[in-house]
């Protein structure tokens, strides 16, 4: 059960006893010394049943109408209470209230900020509250710096009127309210050169892929070499105005690694036998015309077994017939005509025995 204080009307735990032990308010602390059996019964059910028939027959609430049975506070004070003019209430007092000071304001002797005044009149805010709130401008002030609030929310929230989690969510609407629209995209230089470099590179991959693919069908390069010559080619290629019947010299030409310098001489041809090797030097020397004819590959003088000369006509010139010196590589077990570095060296035909090895070039 509980009691009214006529002081600061808060509402508090009765602590109902033994007689003489009296009531205490939670509020301002006050102790009345009140005979608790006088007017509410001897047990705890008749007193609240007393306290409750009270409250309903003078439609007051139940505090009210224990402290008025208790001779606290008069009914008439009891009803103003009921009937929400709290200020009107707190300045009758009751018969054993202690003195308020002044009876301007129930706030009058108190340490209290008058600025709360209205709020403690309207209810919203209790006696203790405001003691502990301080001075009404200095709590909002510390809820609109620690909260961001606008200083109307934060009165509000000062004077007990409004809770402070609701505050928040008026904070929170009124900014999505006034938020500003989001930026609309637009492309920006940087954007662009971005987007522009990107292309870049991606055609650059894509040409660097196209690059490597010709250089692993032209072969690997030697090692000789200095750099990877531009001008690399397959026998074949040097013959598209007139394409050749696909033969298997022409299978083995389609093999033959060409190399050339700045200058477009040969410079070294690789191929799976001499004779290849040899029908495309006639060719690529010629560039396809026909004036160097390949004849015969024979031996060297004197006879090695990883060495061949490949024997052919210069048709401008019919007195003497020159060679070139073909050799065969220990790794890839392929012939070779030149060193890659310098143009191919050209000889005239050495006279051979007649028992010397001769191969005639098959007929194209």
């Amino acid at each position: 059960m509980y009691f009214r204080c006529p002081n600061c009307l808060v509402a508090s735990a009765t602590g109902i006893g033994p007689a003489g032990r009296g009531l205490t308010c939670s509020g301002c602390e006050t102790t009345y010394p009140v005979e608790v059996g006088q007017g509410l019964g001897s047990t705890v059910k008749q007193r609240y049943r007393r306290i409750v028939a009270y409250s309903i027959e003078h439609r007051i609430d139940s505090p009210s109408a224990c402290s008025v049975l208790v001779g606290l506070m008069t009914l008439e004070q009891a009803r103003r209470i009921a009937a929400g003019r709290i200020a009107e209430a707190a300045m009758l007092g009751g018969d054993r209230a202690k003195p308020v000071g002044r009876t301007t304001s129930f706030l009058a002797g108190l340490d209290l900020d008058p600025a709360f005044e209205p709020a403690i009149a309207a209810g919203h805010l209790t006696v203790t509250e405001a003691a502990r709130r301080g001075v009404r401008q200095s709590y909002a002030a510390g809820l609109v710096a620690r909260h961001r609030l606008s200083k109307k929310l934060a009165y509000l929230v000062a004077d007990n009127r409004l809770t402070l989690k609701k505050a928040l969510e008026a904070r929170d609407r009124a900014e999505e309210h006034h938020a500003p629209p989001p930026p609309r995209r637009t492309t920006t230089a940087r954007q662009k050169i971005l987007v522009i470099g990107s292309a870049a590179i991606l055609l650059g991959l894509m040409t660097w892929s196209a690059w490597s693919r010709t250089r692993a069908f032209a072969g690997p390069r030697h090692p000789g070499s200095e750099a990877t010559p531009p001008w690399r080619i397959v026998a074949e290629a040097a013959s598209r105005a007139s394409p050749v019947p696909e033969t298997p010299q022409a299978r083995r030409l389609a093999t033959t690694e060409i190399d050339t310098d700045d200058q477009g001489r040969l410079t070294r041809l690789v191929g799976p036998d001499p004779e290849t090797v040899l029908v495309a030097y006639c060719r690529s020397a010629s560039g396809g015309s026909g004036f160097l004819e390949p004849l015969e590959i024979t031996e060297t003088v004197p006879p090695s077994r990883t060495a061949r000369l490949g024997v052919f006509r210069d048709l401008g010139a019919f007195e003497v017939n020159r060679a070139i010196r073909i050799r065969q590589e220990w790794k890839s077990r392929r012939w070779v005509a030149g060193t890659g570095e310098d143009p191919v060296h050209v000889d005239l035909a050495p006279e051979l025995p007649e028992d010397a090895r001769r191969v005639p070039v098959r007929p194209r």
